[in-house]
């Protein structure tokens, strides 16, 4: 087994030394730390170097013709609104509406005065003017205490999701009264079209 002659080795590093000098030494020694940081920590990193670009390449925009290699949509836009207008009642719905209102006022033992109802045809562009929609605008006055408000609120709104909840106005005569007076008025959307032949 061959030594390591450490004399030698000592001066053959400080020959090394004097003729790089300081500015040489200096650069050396950062030769070297450059070597094992990128050994050490940038190495390492390749794999994921690697996933990130492959990431960027699937994310760029796809030119016409990759584009048509793929799979068309299930449904077009025109298809998606179709259904979405069908999630309406129509005018023969409307009584189950309010009746379903009036009932869920009952359970909550909520004293219910008469209403006022009004039928407002909506705005169509040019998108939608094929699913007309109807407004039909309900004011009903109650009076009762709010934990049974709020709770009739909830439930009439779940139960009917055409029904919209457009203003609540509040009013209690003194500090000491346990019931409130409310004024609700809501919103039904129904289909426009439906209302053709009908007489309200």
């Amino acid at each position: 087994m061959q030594t390591i002659n450490l004399p030698m080795l000592y001066w053959w590093l400080t020959s090394r030394a004097k003729y790089l000098g300081v500015w040489g030494l200096l650069g050396l020694i950062l030769t070297i730390a450059s070597l094992l940081f990128y050994q050490i920590k940038v190495r390492p990193l390749a794999p994921l170097i690697q996933q990130a670009q492959a990431s960027q390449q699937l994310a760029k925009p796809q030119t016409g013709a990759q584009m048509s290699q793929q799979v068309a949509p299930t449904e077009n836009t025109a298809q998606q609104l179709a259904s979405f207008y069908t999630r309406f009642p129509n005018a023969l719905q409307l009584p189950e509406a309010l009746a379903l209102m009036h009932s869920l006022a009952k359970q909550k033992r909520l004293a219910l005065n008469s209403g006022d109802y009004k039928l407002t045809q909506l705005k169509q562009n040019k998108i939608a003017n094929a699913h007309a929609l109807t407004k039909y605008e309900i004011v009903l006055p109650v009076t009762g205490q709010y934990p049974q408000i709020r709770s009739y609120l909830a439930d009439v709104l779940y139960q009917l999701p055409a029904l919209a909840l457009t203003d609540l106005q509040l009013q209690r005569e003194s500090t000491l009264e346990a019931n409130l007076e409310a004024k609700l008025v809501f919103v039904l959307f129904v289909k426009g079209e439906s209302w053709q032949g009908e007489s309200w």
